[in-house]
């Protein structure tokens, strides 16, 4: 029999052997994508049909989850985003253009 010391050795060393053998793959599924994204699988599905979120389909097509998406392709992705909402930040900071004055009607 093991001690609960060594049964929690052996569940930590585990764990850390599962955790560092997914950082070194390149490849997420779909569930793990949306699990870094705080996401719900459809939409990370949707992102990946669109085009948006570039990714692989996996077997013959027909189960549509099986998708996988390169970690790269996930970071271009955000920096895509970041992009857009720094363009949209910029655009909603920018004066407004002058044109046709407005009566201020507080003071008539």
């Amino acid at each position: 029999m093991f001690s609960i010391g060594a049964i929690k050795a052996m569940n930590d060393a585990a764990t850390s052997k599962r955790a560092t053998s997914k950082a070194d793959t390149p490849w997420m599924t779909v569930a793990q994508v949306a699990a870094e994204l705080i996401l719900s699988d459809d939409l990370v599905l949707k992102l990946c049909t669109s085009g948006k979120l570039r990714s692989v389909p996996i077997g013959d097509g027909k189960e549509r989850k099986l998708r996988r998406i390169r970690r790269e392709w996930l970071e271009d992705y955000l920096k895509e985003c970041e992009r857009a909402d720094q363009q949209i930040r910029r655009s909603l900071a920018a004066p407004a253009r002058r044109g046709r004055r407005t009566r201020n009607l507080l003071h008539v």
